[in-house]
């Protein structure tokens, strides 16, 4: 590859990448805010709390 294509290409991938964060700074959006909670140990329960039908198949294979 020629050192004009190898630019070319770099060129175009660098603004495949800036195009996109260069247009959502200019819309000036916020960041979304998050609850942040420190780690902590929980009881794991073995239950499944759901609604709906239970089906077995009798079908052999």
């Amino acid at each position: 590859m020629k050192p004009n294509k190898k630019f070319i290409v770099a060129a175009g991938i660098v603004a495949l990448i800036a195009i996109p964060l260069v247009i959502k700074a200019m819309r000036g959006e916020s960041s979304k805010e998050m609850d942040i909670a420190a780690a902590a140990a929980q009881e794991i329960r073995p239950t499944i709390l759901a609604s709906g039908v239970l089906a077995t198949s009798t079908r052999s294979t």
